[in-house]
């Protein structure tokens, strides 16, 4: 059996530009968050089969690196390339849901987004 639900999610300064700064280093722009709003939904699969995070084309920045936190913010090691689109899917293993979770993006020449929250149901 193969379920597919949308991700409730909750979303932190979604589609903003921010600048950060390293120690003395140059100023980077901020990747835009994760979005929602394009797409973004869960594959549960039966016993055995990863379960997986969906992003649709929109959902992140083009060729971004999107890395999955729990709840406290701890990076959980799932770690998967976007299309040129911004879509993507990650795998995270089997049996996940119910689970809250955050998503980061960094898209190349910028520092990593905001943590977006999500829940998966």
């Amino acid at each position: 059996m193969l379920l597919v639900t949308m991700a409730g999610f909750l979303t932190y300064g979604c589609g903003t530009t921010r600048m950060v700064s390293g120690n003395n280093g140059p100023v980077l722009p901020q990747t835009t968050d994760p979005n929602g709003n394009y797409g973004l939904f869960t594959v549960s699969s039966n016993v055995g089969i990863d379960d997986r995070i969906i992003g649709s084309a929109g959902s992140v920045e083009a060729n971004a690196v999107i890395k999955i936190y729990d709840d406290q913010l701890v990076y959980l090691g799932f770690t998967v390339t976007a299309a040129n689109d911004g879509a993507f899917s990650l795998p995270i293993g089997d049996n996940m849901a119910p689970f809250f979770f955050h998503l980061t993006a960094t898209a190349s020449g910028k520092s990593e987004s905001v943590p977006a929250f999500f829940v998966l149901f």
